[in-house]
């Protein structure tokens, strides 16, 4: 038991220190240099030729990270969908819907790229629109078997084309 007692005082002291130390370096230099203080890292670097600053970058929240990540949630819930519900559909018909979900996770993770290209918007409404006429159609197609529906897969996959090279330019 003193064992125990004198690992939660040592704990706690430790906890104190920390705590104390941290709320000096806070108010002498600020929350954005504590980290590169305590962590001994070199200041952040100058923008890059492109005029992005990746650490500006990566800490403020694009409105694209959220399209992504409701994309993502979609998209892992059709696959849930997929795997436990499509229990009476042809081989035919999995295949397109597994083709469909594949296609949308790589579609999403590549939406977490959209804040850092030169025209943000542009590339993640065509990857939106196409990642929802392309997954969409043959999500649809793989679940009721619609023939019809298929025939707008392609303007998906152009789509998708459009938005891989809107991100050079």
């Amino acid at each position: 038991m003193d064992l125990f007692n004198d690992v939660v005082k040592q704990s706690l002291r430790l906890a104190s220190d920390a705590y104390t130390s941290a709320s000096s370096v806070v108010s002498k230099a600020g929350i954005g240099k504590m980290l590169y203080i305590e962590n001994n890292l070199p200041e952040p670097p100058p923008p890059s030729p492109n005029g992005i600053n990746w650490i500006t970058l990566l800490g403020e929240t694009s409105p694209w990270i959220r399209v992504a990540g409701l994309s993502g949630a979609v998209a892992v819930s059709m696959g849930a969908y997929g795997a436990h519900g499509l229990k009476r559909v042809g081989e035919d018909q999995k295949a397109v819907f597994e083709t469909a979900n594949r296609y949308h996770f790589i579609h999403t993770l590549a939406m977490l790229a959209v804040p850092m290209v030169n025209r943000p918007n542009l590339v993640g409404s065509l990857l939106v629109v196409g990642t929802t006429l392309f997954s969409g159609t043959c999500y649809i197609h793989g679940i009721t078997g619609d023939e019809n529906i298929i025939r707008f897969t392609p303007y998906g996959g152009m789509t998708l084309i459009c938005a891989w090279l809107a991100m050079i330019i």
